[in-house]
């Protein structure tokens, strides 16, 4: 799981940087770890930008599928031909 910045929304960490949780204070404590520091940009997010990302990540998302698919597929076939034997 990878925490997002509640005001910005960028990526501050993930679940191998958890240190500890205090319920009370609802909040949670992530390790600071300069090697996997989230890349910021210099420009906030713009409706121009997010579009584009939103039609990128659909794109990413299709190929996904169509993979997953042909996974099935392979999975399936493999399982019949043990079958076989």
């Amino acid at each position: 799981m990878v925490f997002l910045c509640a005001g910005c929304r960028r990526p501050v960490g993930d679940t191998l940087s958890w240190v500890a949780n205090d319920e009370e204070k609802g909040c949670i404590l992530l390790r600071r770890s300069s090697e996997k520091q989230a890349v910021t940009e210099d420009e906030p997010l713009t409706l121009e930008s997010r579009a584009a990302m939103e039609e990128m990540l659909l794109r990413a998302e299709t190929v996904l599928k169509v993979l997953e698919t042909k996974m099935a597929a392979v999975e399936s076939r493999i399982a019949s031909l043990h079958k076989e034997v």
